[in-house]
């Protein structure tokens, strides 16, 4: 175990003095050997603490700080290129005009991207300086609980902490866990398609969901990666990324592989967008070349609207049983809502009892939940005993203990900023509504409601001075948004949300100009302490070698937020608006996020399962 120890040591030196993430991330490979033989040793001897020490030292990249990207002008400029690129090819996409050249330019552009940034500098800081105390962690935790989850080979184990007492609980095989999360999400996806009775359709335009599939995103291949195509669907692409190390099943039926490419470290893609050529209505309706994602997530049931993520623009036409007026009958809709809330919940229960029912009482307490590979994407509000708990997710015991350091103080001058990205009228309205109330706060000096946890760091009076900045239509510029964003307190950009498999920097939130990329995020020299990202699948990590993440959740962690509520799964941009609005209040009361999202889902329990599916699919991330 000393040589191991000596050899981990190493790759998190190397680590620590790399200032590209890409760069950084693929390292890991070099060290994830030896953290499972660490982790395999002491799974034998064991000891709780020493399963959770090579566990933590396994996951070590997660805390390396960021370095802030070169100030260079190519730097610059290359970001700037590639956003007229992508804006461009997104235009020529909607109006039907050939996209080959434009399609080229982006890769060309993305290149330059990925070269600017590499002349960064790390900070030298070694991960491995500053372990994680049990007795440190104990006393961060207070009343809470925490499970940090640790595979061994095809086998997972548990270690939980519950008042100062640890326990080591094996768990079982791994892919029966795995299908099982597969299931949840699958579940999620289909109730965030469901539709009240009288607001279904089968013909018409969707956009009802906040993701930006279908927005040309550029393929690895282009983008000049080493990455290959080979699977049945981008869906399998953007939500595969469920492994232990770099590959993993995907959810819509493809298979992902992610891998670090020779001493590049850039990310391979695996599965490419496949566009749905019929309705599984029975009808004879076909899918616009807009909204593929839409079509597949909202449209594989013939009671299901076009509606269903926050994706494309979905037409549909059927002459199915829906007969010429379109209209789905009420007892069909009702079918298809019992039948997926009845197949999420059967594969949600199974799962809790996989993952929670061994641990046993966990007293009520608020949970900390540490994953691993797969459980990465796993919504932990569905869970039945997680339903209405705070839970907070991070990739390391010892992030969560950085976030909790991150935490603001009583005394802090707030500042909220609000943005809404382009072609989705329920975040328009969201952000709308939100300016209003945070405006409220700016004018009285007061939270609109009372605090109920007063024992809470987030529980504090509201400063003297409550700014709040709204952005929205053209105002919303990727240049505006960073402005706002640095040194603000609250910050809430409801837009389409793009996951992109073959290098999850290119990830992204699209607004007016163009995306605002991980890239673009990572030059901000202060981030917002609370980040709230109601976009499709945005609090989905790229899981890599060593349980190392990627994409916006990850880099905002890595930055120094403390906490990020965002959803590992589509979500519906109406239902998303009231869960948002909801949440917010809370969180103007003073509740901590995790509190507050917990308080969100418990609020919405009896509303309808569109609403339930949007809430469940939100995580809090960090602290």
């Amino acid at each position: 175990m000393r040589a191991a120890r000596a050899g981990l040591r190493a790759v998190h030196r190397r680590q620590a003095v790399l200032g590209a993430t890409d760069l950084r991330v693929s390292t890991a490979r070099y060290g994830e050997r030896l953290g499972a033989l660490g982790v395999s040793l002491a799974l034998d001897g064991g000891h709780p603490r020493t399963v959770f020490a090579w566990a933590e030292r396994s996951r070590a990249g997660s805390v390396v700080r960021r370095a802030l990207p070169p100030e260079d002008p190519a730097y610059t400029a290359a970001l700037v290129e590639l956003r007229r690129r992508s804006h461009d090819l997104v235009d020529a996409q909607l109006s039907g005009e050939p996209t080959a050249a434009l399609r080229a330019a982006a890769a060309r552009a993305e290149r330059a991207v990925v070269a600017a940034s590499r002349s960064a500098h790390g900070s030298g800081a070694s991960s491995s300086d500053g372990e994680v105390s049990p007795s440190e962690l104990v006393v961060a935790l207070a009343d809470r609980a925490l499970v940090e989850y640790v595979r061994d080979g095809s086998e997972l184990y548990a270690v939980a902490v519950v008042s100062g007492r640890w326990r080591l609980v094996p768990l079982g095989a791994v892919d029966p866990i795995s299908r099982l999360a597969d299931q949840v999400g699958f579940g999620l996806r289909r109730a965030a398609s469901v539709r009240e009775p009288g607001t279904v359709t089968l013909t018409g335009t969707a956009a009802g969901g906040r993701d930006g599939a279908g927005t040309g995103a550029v393929s690895a291949g282009e983008a000049g990666g080493s990455g290959g195509v080979d699977a049945a669907g981008e869906e399998g692409a953007r939500e595969g990324l469920r492994s232990d190390s770099i590959s993993g099943e995907g959810d819509g039926g493809g298979k992902a592989r992610v891998a670090s490419s020779g001493e590049s470290g850039e990310i391979d893609q695996a599965g490419k967008a496949r566009a749905a050529s019929s309705v599984e209505a029975g009808g004879s309706g076909g899918v616009d070349a807009a909204g593929e994602e839409g079509a597949r997530e909202g449209l594989r049931s013939d009671s299901m609207s076009g509606e269903g993520d926050r994706g494309g623009k979905a037409r549909v036409a059927s002459s199915g049983e829906a007969g010429g007026s379109g209209e789905v009958g009420e007892g069909l809709a009702r079918v298809v809502r019992a039948g997926v809330d009845g197949a999420t919940a059967d594969a949600a229960r199974l799962l809790e009892e996989r993952l929670l029912g061994p641990l046993g009482d966990l007293g009520g307490r608020d949970l900390v939940v540490i994953p691993t590979g797969v459980l990465h994407s796993v919504a932990w509000g569905v869970l039945p005993r997680l339903e209405h708990r705070p839970v907070t997710v991070a990739p390391s015991a010892r992030a969560w203990l950085r976030a909790q350091r991150a935490m603001p103080s009583r005394d802090r001058h707030a500042r909220t900023v609000v943005v809404a990205g382009p072609g989705l009228p329920g975040a328009a309205k969201e952000v709308a509504r939100l300016g209003v109330a945070y405006r409220a706060i700016g004018s009285s000096g007061r939270p609109t409601t009372t605090p109920e946890r007063a024992d809470t760091p987030w529980d504090t009076t509201a400063p003297a001075r409550h700014t709040t900045e709204a952005l929205d239509g053209t105002d919303a510029t990727v240049h505006q948004v960073l402005l706002a964003l640095d040194g603000a307190d609250t910050a809430h950009i409801a837009a389409h949300g793009i996951l992109r498999a073959d290098n999850p920097q290119f990830s992204a939130l699209e607004l007016v100009d163009g995306p605002l990329t991980v890239y673009d995020l990572e030059r901000l020299r202060t981030p917002p302490r609370l980040m709230v990202l109601p976009a499709c699948r945005s609090g989905v990590h790229a899981v890599l070698a060593g349980d190392e993440v990627m994409g916006l959740v990850a880099s905002l962690l890595a930055m120094g937020t403390a906490d990020v509520i965002a959803p590992v799964a589509v979500v519906d941009d109406a239902a998303t608006t009231e869960v948002m609005v909801a949440l917010h209040e809370r969180l103007r009361a003073g509740d901590r996020p995790d509190v507050a999202l917990a308080a969100v889902r418990f609020a919405v329990s009896g509303a309808s399962p569109t609403t339930r599916a949007a809430a469940a699919a939100f995580t809090c991330h960090g602290g």
